[in-house]
């Protein structure tokens, strides 16, 4: 859903209501400030404070309900090693947006459960995650059959 409204340039922000302010080391950074304009693009916007402070202000509404710190030191491992190609960037920050979203694991109520089936049937993207891995998976009857030996 992000890469769909990065690529169509329709990535609607979501405000923080209380910023999430991070440290970052020296090195750290040169790289961040070096890609902000890019990060920005993107819809994730960030700011410098003072010395090595950030300060993640408004993020895509897709991406709400993401555990920023996780979010924000995926995207420093990761930059790091992004040189100045916008494309890489942009793939940088759908990985650590995808590390948020919903995992097997997760418990959903019906409710969630729903939307989500909505919200993916109404893109033509959900039908892999951005790591290229298949969200849905159709068997036929007969396939169903046989997994359970009801039909040779």
């Amino acid at each position: 859903k992000l890469t769909a409204q990065v690529n169509g340039g329709q990535t609607a922000l979501q405000d923080l209501l209380v910023p999430y302010v991070f440290e970052v080391t020296p090195s750290e950074r040169a790289t961040l400030t070096e890609h902000l304009p890019q990060i920005n693009t993107c819809g994730f916007k960030i700011d410098s404070l003072n010395g090595n402070t950030f300060s993640l202000y408004a993020l895509p509404v897709c991406c709400a309900d993401m555990n920023l710190q996780t979010f924000v030191s995926i995207l420093l491992t990761d930059i790091d090693k992004t040189k100045s190609n916008a494309d890489i960037l942009k793939e940088t920050l759908m990985q650590a947006a995808c590390k948020s979203a919903v995992k097997g694991e997760d418990d959903l109520s019906q409710n969630e459960i729903m939307a989500l089936l909505s919200q993916m049937q109404a893109t033509d993207s959900a039908r892999f995650c951005p790591h290229g891995r298949p969200t849905v998976i159709r068997y036929a009857r007969t396939d169903l059959e046989k997994l359970f030996k009801r039909i040779v």
